[in-house]
């Protein structure tokens, strides 16, 4: 993370740096977010990172189809672990520092597990599933395959039936 005080807070240099990159946390906040990613990360050397089990464990969550998700879309170099500045990226915009317009998009990335910029029925699905079952609500196939019919006919009423776009 570069160069830190003897208080384990970060250095100003980076605190510059994450604010130009769109972080939305005050210097304070993102020592604070320093200080815990640090208790939930590994150290390797001088870097920590957080794999999958750490990710999970941290947030709470119960099952993996969810936070195998979610954890995509934090670690953002695809490396397999997040490091500090992918946490605090997708913390940013999850919190209330995050404007509409990215929670907008992280939500629509959520969903859009191919990345193709449209959202199927099957991803719809596949997460209505998942965010059900974190919540301990279970759903079958045709269940699931109702809600997902009426939530594309009814509430959202895309242009083409089979997939959502992002700008719907």
């Amino acid at each position: 993370m570069g160069n830190k005080s003897s208080k384990g807070s970060l250095s100003n240099k980076e605190k510059k740096k994450y604010t130009k990159m769109g972080i939305h946390f005050t210097p304070k906040e993102m020592d604070l977010l320093w200080n815990h990613f640090k208790t939930i990360a590994t150290k390797q050397g001088s870097k920590y990172h957080m794999d999958r089990k750490a990710f999970k464990r941290c947030l709470g969550f119960k099952k993996n189809q969810y936070i195998d998700r979610m954890f995509q879309l934090f670690d953002e170099d695809g490396d397999g672990n997040i490091q500090f500045v992918e946490f605090l990226s997708g913390l940013n915009i999850l919190s209330e520092k995050g404007s509409e317009d990215e929670k907008l998009e992280f939500s629509f990335m959520i969903y859009d597990f191919d990345g193709d910029g449209a959202i199927s029925r099957d991803e719809l699905a596949k997460m209505l599933m998942a965010s059900l079952e974190e919540s301990g609500v279970i759903l079958n196939d045709q269940q699931a395959k109702a809600c997902c019919d009426y939530t594309i006919r009814e509430i959202i009423k895309p242009a083409d039936p089979n997939f959502i776009s992002k700008a719907e």
